[in-house]
């Protein structure tokens, strides 16, 4: 929290006039890594659905109908380049891949070649009302590490992503790359989010590093002291452990 940082700031330095950029930089390093991870995940969830089958149920093609899964899948073409049309119902669902902590609702169209998916948005939103504009390219998934490029708005975030990811059915998600938040650069390294981190309140890395470059570099570090809270440094500063989903994002 913001107290906890400038309590721990003012007693190393001798007055607060340069305290509150500090803690302007520091915070504002929070708030992007947020919303990094928080746009890598909805990233993930489509790249996540590549090879994913037809839904087995007579509603598949009934556009939020009866329920079919999260999200219904829709597929033209046994065979590469195939298209899939994942529709998430009216009203929001949580999608079965666990790699979204809220609700998800629209169409998002998914373009398979063979080598590589890209996917556009129809109408998706996440939570409440936040609008997902863009396009992400990236996969397929599998057991090794695959790249995630995405140009996104996700409510009132711009992000993009260049980032190799990797998706473990037994751990979580793992990422390293870049992102830049309403044009501010950030260093995503080592970044490993476990299944069990993913829910609410928010989600939350285990561990590695997430630096907001820039005058000056000011890095997040997910595994001091962990679960949940987390240190924040600029040049020689270091925050007290402050608690992480205190600065979540509004999308989930």
């Amino acid at each position: 929290m913001r107290s906890s940082i400038v309590a721990c700031l003012c007693a190393l330095l001798t007055g607060c006039a340069n305290e509150a950029q500090i803690v302007a930089d520091m915070e504002q390093a929070l708030f992007d890594s947020q919303a990094a991870v928080a746009v890598q995940l909805l990233a993930t969830e489509m790249i996540a659905h590549t090879f994913d089958e037809p839904s087995d149920t007579p509603t598949t093609t009934l556009r939020h109908g009866e329920s079919c899964g999260c999200p219904c899948i829709e597929r033209i073409g046994d065979e590469p380049p195939y298209i899939l049309t994942l529709d998430y119902p009216d009203g929001g669902c949580v999608p079965l891949t666990g790699l979204v902590p809220g609700s998800l609702s629209g169409h998002a169209v998914l373009e398979y070649d063979g080598s590589m998916a890209s996917v556009t948005f129809d109408g998706l939103e996440v939570g409440l009302g936040n609008v997902l504009t863009g396009t992400v390219q990236g996969g397929p998934p599998g057991e090794a590490m695959f790249p995630v490029r995405a140009d996104m708005t996700a409510g009132d975030y711009a992000v993009t992503l260049n980032t190799e990811t990797g998706l473990s059915e037994a751990t979580g998600l793992f990422v390293d790359g870049t992102a830049t938040v309403d044009e501010a650069e950030v260093q995503l390294s080592a970044i490993d989010l476990p299944w069990d981190e993913i829910p609410p309140p928010c989600p939350s890395p285990a561990s590695g590093q997430a630096t907001r470059l820039g005058g000056p570099d000011v890095t997040v570090d997910f595994a001091d002291p962990g679960n949940g809270r987390v240190t924040v440094a600029r040049r020689s500063r270091v925050s007290d452990a402050v608690d992480y989903c205190g600065y979540r994002t509004s999308l989930f």
